[in-house]
C-alpha cells in the first residue's frame, strides 16, 4: 500500500500551455489520494493549533476545519 501512494505521489503530470508538466511537490487537484492525504494533515494542523491557543476552543467534531485553524491564529495575534 506504500508503495502504490508513493507512485501515485511521485507521478502527477498535467498539461499547460500546450506543454506536459510533472508536479514535483503535493498531491494534484483533483487526485483521488488527495483528501486521503489532506484530512491526517489538517488534523494534525489543527490539533497543534488547539493546543497553542491561548484560551480553550470548543471541540470542532473530529475533523479539521479552516474556520477552527484561523480562529486560533487569529487568538494568537
Amino acid at each position: 500500500m506504500t508503495k502504490l501512494l508513493e507512485f501515485v505521489l511521485n507521478h502527477n503530470y498535467f498539461r499547460h500551455d500546450n506543454t506536459h508538466n510533472k508536479q514535483i511537490f503535493g498531491c494534484a487537484m483533483g487526485s483521488p489520494v488527495s483528501p486521503v492525504i489532506a484530512d491526517p494533515v489538517m488534523e494534525e494542523i489543527e490539533e497543534t493549533a488547539i493546543v497553542a491557543a491561548p484560551t480553550p476552543l470548543p471541540p470542532s467534531g473530529g475533523s479539521a476545519t479552516l474556520t477552527t485553524v484561523t480562529r486560533v491564529l487569529e487568538r494568537t495575534r
